[in-house]
């Protein structure tokens, strides 16, 4: 029942797109990590002048993709699918801080952008 229903399929595409996310996050945290200025400037942070700016976009940022990438890559390769809840967590985190600095801080649209990946991923 299970192969004329096309599960394996749906599961196997699905695992193909969560990998690939996983890597996606993987890269993301490699950049934060190692440098930190250039992927602050392509995602529009400010104010990252500062040892203390570059130290926070490594600390936090770094250490939120290395962990979505990780908890990713770990449910797509083992049989332990509920793995894949932690990164989902997350991104459903920082999709409420994203809408409501949208709310409350008057965020500019130019951030619309970011707001659609998260939510894709």
């Amino acid at each position: 029942m299970k192969n004329i229903l096309g599960y394996d399929r749906v599961e196997s595409l699905l695992r193909i797109l969560s990998g690939i996310i996983g890597f996606t996050f993987l890269m993301m945290g490699l950049g934060f990590l190692i440098l930190p200025e250039i992927v602050a400037t392509t995602l529009f942070f400010a104010d990252t002048a500062r040892a203390v700016g570059i130290n926070s976009l490594r600390r936090d940022f770094g250490a939120l993709f290395l962990g979505m990438s990780f908890f990713c890559l770990l449910g797509v390769f083992s049989v332990h699918r509920w793995l894949l809840l932690v990164p989902i967590v997350f991104l459903a985190l920082v999709i409420l801080g994203r809408l409501t600095s949208f709310f409350v801080d008057d965020l500019p649209m130019v951030m619309v952008g970011t707001l659609v990946s998260e939510l894709i991923f």
